[in-house]
């Protein structure tokens, strides 16, 4: 079978390039593409037949092939695979977004959607100069949008990692099998020789191996060390042969992992060599450490949690050997194994469900309805009230009796509870942002999520809109409970809070998961908030108030995740009053400067 071999750019060896070398082993015959080469120690790619796009021959591309992000998708959709039958993408960048025949297979082998689009991207931003920051910014949208497009390329998404894998549905909306990368288990096994051991010295020490990055957090590492008295190692950069590397694993009494990583070959290699790992727990690490038997981990990203794990690592006894099974579960043979069997079958799992879809029409009175069988129109705060021939969020689960606090969000509540479908929407009887069912789905193809157009202000941030229009306590004891309850997302919150625009309204139409997953961090907040902040004095409109808050949470769980959306416009079914909004807003901002003077 005529198969190409695909990799975003192949300039250094890291642990991307390390699965193209092993995947090359099971394809000896496939010809290589790429964006960018430049030979390397290492690479397995003697002898290969090697096809750069016109990327690898503009200035500097072969040193800096990430400058040229942006042309990368138009260049890969030039290759000319036509000839083969069989295309394998080793996929973190843009190389999966191939223009491919029906008959042709194209299998992804994906390290992780791209973090400096997605899940790093004010990460990365930040650590770049301020020209890049601005190209950054202003090719993200395309970026997202091409990489989303180029999923649709792909039949099967194989993921280094059930944390990867996750990433894949939460982006992509796809399946993918699980088979981790390949690590030479035997060679950071073998034994280590007197004159090796001999460069180590006699002074205990930690380990740190990975790149300065910030993701990385080796200034975590750093700080527990410091704290502690004791002496860390730090590897990065290439600065180590692997003979070295080996040595320095075995030596160590343990390697330090506190960033989250997709995968995390380092934390293997370690085992190999019979060294324990103490990570966070959070990323592949779940995956590659047995907590107690191969390592330790730490539950908060800080120093005193880490500080605590190294404590208990060395008040603990370790069996080499157990470290060394374990990473056996991740050698080179363990990969061939299960990629031939993905490579020879096939092993596509099924396709992601949309069996229904249903919008909530939310309302509080008889109105003209839109048709057709995804609507679905709810009586919201219906408990106690007479029956208007529609849906009543009083059955089941609910929390129907909240209704003058929660507003809409009461039939969104009875919907996570007892509503099964395959993607879920929510409403207003007269303000509509999704009505083109057929519309609806085909977007649904290639996002998770589809929102009403953002709102945008001029002389506003998203916390000073919300204090001048409510009270300041709801907002800020919102942020208090974030911080105790969810504090992983108070950066997003506190970013979302500083943008002139967002999404209001609670309106959205998004996969049964996701909404699952936001319903589950949403009503734990207001719920919490409910309990703490007292109302008794505020207005039938402030009561509302758990009803606004969420309308300012749904952008922070959406910028946390890093979820792709696309925005729709809205259709108001009622005359919208201009003037009187802009009035109301000029009284907003002097009621609250003149209490606030008072």
């Amino acid at each position: 079978m005529k198969t190409a071999l695909l990799h975003y750019w192949l300039t250094n060896l890291r642990g991307g390039e390390k699965v193209v070398s092993a995947l090359r082993e099971l394809l000896p015959e496939a010809d290589v593409f790429t964006h960018a080469y430049r030979p390397f120690a290492g690479s397995g790619l003697e002898g290969a037949r090697i096809k750069e796009s016109f990327i690898g021959h503009l200035p500097f591309a072969r040193r800096h092939p990430e400058r040229y992000l942006p042309l990368m998708p138009w260049a890969t959709r030039m290759l000319n695979l036509s000839d083969y039958e069989l295309i394998v993408s080793s996929e973190s960048g843009p190389i999966k977004g191939i223009r491919k025949r029906p008959d042709q297979r194209h299998l992804c082998y994906c390290h992780t959607p791209m973090r400096y689009v997605w899940d790093l991207f004010d990460e990365y931003r930040r650590m770049t100069s301020s020209p890049n920051r601005l190209v950054m910014s202003a090719t993200v949208a395309y970026l997202r949008a091409m990489d989303l497009r180029s999923a649709e390329n792909v039949d099967e998404f194989v993921a280094n990692s059930r944390f990867v894998a996750d990433r894949i549905k939460r982006i992509y909306g796809r399946d993918a099998l699980v088979v981790h990368p390949p690590v030479d288990v035997d060679f950071f096994s073998a034994p280590i020789s007197e004159g090796a051991w001999r460069s180590v010295g006699d002074k205990p020490y930690y380990l740190f191996v990975g790149a300065s990055v910030q993701y990385k957090r080796y200034d975590l590492a750093a700080a527990a060390c410091r704290r502690m008295g004791r002496k860390l190692v730090f590897v990065g950069g290439g600065n180590k042969s692997d003979e070295e590397l080996r040595v320095l694993y075995a030596g160590a009494q343990a390697l330090l992992f506190p960033g989250i990583e997709d995968f995390g070959m380092v934390a293997v290699e370690a085992q190999a060599a019979g060294t324990p790992v103490i990570a966070y727990r959070a990323g592949g690490a779940l995956e590659t450490v047995r907590e107690g038997e191969t390592g330790l981990f730490f539950g908060t990203s800080s120093v005193e949690s880490l500080c605590n794990a190294m404590e208990e690592c060395e008040g603990r006894k370790w069996d080499p050997e157990k470290c060394r099974a374990n990473a056996n579960c991740f050698s080179r043979p363990a990969f061939f194994s299960k990629m031939r069997a993905v490579l020879e079958g096939d092993s596509r799992p099924p396709a992601t469900k949309f069996d229904s879809l249903r919008i909530l029409v939310a309302t509080h009175k008889p109105y003209r309805m839109p048709e057709g069988e995804a609507f679905l129109p709810i009586h919201a705060g219906s408990a106690g009230k007479p029956d208007l021939g529609y849906a009543r969020d009083d059955t089941g689960e609910n929390i129907s009796s909240k209704n003058a606090n929660y507003c809409e969000l009461t039939a969104l509540y009875w919907a996570w509870k007892n509503l099964k479908c395959d993607y879920l929407g929510l409403v207003h009887y007269r303000r509509l942002f999704a009505v083109d069912v057929a519309h609806v789905k085909r977007l649904l193809k290639t996002t998770g999520i589809i929102l009403p157009q953002k709102r945008y202000y001029v002389l506003e941030s998203n916390y000073s809109h919300y204090v001048h229009a409510h009270h300041a306590a709801d907002i800020d004891l919102a942020r208090t409970i974030i911080a105790e309850r969810h504090p992983q997302y108070l950066d997003s919150f506190d970013t979302v809070m500083r943008w002139r625009t967002g999404h209001r309204f609670n309106m959205f139409v998004m996969r049964k998961d996701f909404a699952d997953d936001y319903c589950r961090w949403l009503f734990d907040i207001l719920f919490e908030l409910e309990q703490r902040l007292d109302i008794s004095s505020y207005s039938t409109y402030d009561a509302r108030v758990f009803g606004f808050v969420s309308e300012r949470l749904l952008d922070v769980w959406l910028h946390y995740h890093r979820l792709s959306h696309r925005d729709v416009p809205i259709r108001n079914l009622e005359d919208q009053h201009w003037v009187s909004k802009v009035f109301s807003f000029l009284m907003r901002k002097y009621n609250y400067r003149f209490r606030h003077r008072s």
